[in-house]
């Protein structure tokens, strides 16, 4: 309840992490078939295979890293990459489970991410900006669809309810999020000023009003050979995950990509360090 009213939506049911969150929506929904960006967290396509949904592959904007909306007739599954949320105009009245599982915090001039107008699912894991250690949730304005969503989570053929503990951790951190997204973007601004004309970053379109910066994603043309320089220099870096379909776009980001480090409670220091060891590995 508590998630619902920061959100703006109606209904918020908690389970007990993300894949399951996106797992129980499609099931809720009885989908069959399911386009998704050909740039995800691999466990998307694996998960919909094992639940034997047919997996269509849709491109992506290789900046935005998000799928480029289409009106097929069909369920879509676009990603808020990174915690950029999705711009309400451009998917309002097709049928989309959005796997907000980095964009909790996350507002679009169509509002936050989860209270859009469609089904968005949450991952709380503890590099999320809301977290429970391991968690997740299911947002959604219809009545009738949250009733299925709690009676498959309760009594259906799987179990994805969540524990009382993680919520106790989930709702004092939910008061922390207003401090964990302000300084999460004072760290994204200072990359940007001072890595600008360095590396590639993340396209930020004019319908976002407020990034999660989940990630921090760069953009250079030898990521493997700078994560290990900065490996040994201390600094943890995440390679892309691979593509799940060999499209160009999908394909270049993978290739691409790298996203250093950022989290709640990241210090100046810190920030002024990895920014000090990207310039000196480059």
């Amino acid at each position: 309840k508590e998630i619902a009213d920061y959100l703006g939506c109606r209904h918020v049911v908690a389970v007990n992490n993300g894949t399951a969150a996106f797992a129980l929506a499609i099931l809720a929904h009885d989908v069959k078939e399911l386009t998704i960006p050909a740039y995800a967290y691999p466990s998307v396509v694996s998960t919909l295979r094992i639940m034997g949904v047919n997996v269509l592959f849709g491109e992506i904007h290789a900046r935005r890293v998000t799928m480029i909306p289409f009106n097929s007739g069909g369920w879509m599954a676009p990603v808020s990459y990174a915690g950029m949320p999705l711009d309400g105009d451009s998917w309002g009245g097709l049928k989309v489970i959005e796997d907000a599982g980095e964009s909790f915090g996350a507002e679009g001039r169509g509002g936050k991410t989860g209270a859009q107008g469609w089904t968005a699912t949450f991952s709380f894991h503890a590099a999320k900006t809301l977290t429970t250690v391991e968690g997740g949730a299911v947002a959604t304005d219809d009545d009738g669809f949250a009733d299925r969503l709690r009676e498959i989570r309760h009594r259906g053929y799987l179990n994805f309810q969540t524990t009382d503990i993680a919520s106790a951790i989930g709702r004092v951190q939910l008061r922390k999020l207003p401090d964990h997204l302000e300084n999460r973007g004072r760290v994204a601004r200072f990359y940007r000023e001072e890595l600008k004309g360095l590396v590639g970053f993340q396209h930020v379109p004019k319908h976002v009003r407020i990034h999660a910066n989940t990630m921090f994603p760069i953009f250079v043309h030898h990521p493997k050979l700078l994560a290990a320089r900065l490996w040994k220099l201390g600094v943890e870096t995440r390679l892309g995950w691979p593509a799940l379909n060999d499209t160009w776009a999908a394909h270049h980001v993978s290739s691409h990509v790298l996203t250093l480090p950022i989290y709640n409670t990241m210090p100046e220091a810190e920030t002024e360090y990895v920014v000090k060891c990207v310039k000196k590995s480059l």
